[in-house]
């Protein structure tokens, strides 16, 4: 039997937070930083919280590599501002965590231009 969404525990919604940042600690060193909407979730995750830009167009990846984050969570909110990310060198999409209805979080890696002429992470 299925809870009605109004007899959920407080908090259900988010339960993507401590996933994510689960997930985050399994790849290793402790981020710097988050970059998020929800400051909740650099919480969870032990680091800084980056806030978002409110106009991140047209260049996502020259506002994201100019932060301290090692990561980046998009609602789906937050990827309509950002628009198709999916294409972005920049970042290295890990996981989408579902939350109620067709909202959901995406976690990505941030991909730094190495200075020997390749790409890596955080």
């Amino acid at each position: 039997m299925l809870l009605p969404r109004t007899l959920w525990p407080i908090g259900y919604d988010l339960r993507g937070f401590r996933y994510a940042a689960a997930e985050i600690a399994r790849h290793g060193a402790k981020p710097r930083g988050i970059a998020c909407g929800d400051p909740r979730f650099a919480f969870y995750a032990d680091a800084e919280h980056v806030e978002l830009p409110e106009r991140p167009r047209p260049d996502a990846c020259g506002w994201v590599l100019s932060t301290r984050a090692d990561y980046m969570m998009l609602s789906e909110h937050d990827e309509r501002r950002f628009g198709d990310l999916s294409a972005a060198r920049c970042l290295e999409f890990i996981r989408r965590y579902p939350r109620t209805g067709a909202r959901y979080f995406d976690l990505f890696r941030i991909r730094r231009p190495d200075p020997n002429g390749g790409a890596r992470s955080g």
